[in-house]
C-alpha cells in the first residue's frame, strides 16, 4: 500500500472539509495515533489536519500533568 500524505490545513481551508474527530496528546504523532485508534477507516478517510491553537482540552492536560499538550482536528473530503 502506498503511503498517504496528509495536508496541514488552515482554519479557513478546513471549512471546505468535514471533521472526523479531534485528539489531544503530547505531540503530533500521539494525536495521529489516538485518532487512528478511535476513528473507523481513519487511514482511508483522513486527508488533512489542523493544529488547534489555545485548545481548552490541551490546556487542561498541560496544567494537570505538567507537560505540554496539543490538540489536532482531522478532516475528510465532503
Amino acid at each position: 500500500m502506498e503511503d498517504k500524505k496528509l495536508v496541514e490545513l488552515t482554519e479557513e481551508k478546513a471549512k471546505q472539509y468535514k471533521s472526523i474527530g479531534k485528539a489531544s496528546g503530547i505531540g503530533l504523532g500521539m494525536c495521529f495515533y489516538l485518532a487512528h485508534k478511535h476513528c473507523s477507516n481513519f487511514r482511508e478517510r483522513c486527508v488533512g489536519y489542523r493544529i488547534i491553537k489555545e485548545d481548552e482540552m490541551a490546556s487542561m492536560f498541560t496544567k494537570a500533568i505538567g507537560q505540554e499538550y496539543m490538540s489536532v482536528e482531522f478532516y475528510e473530503k465532503i
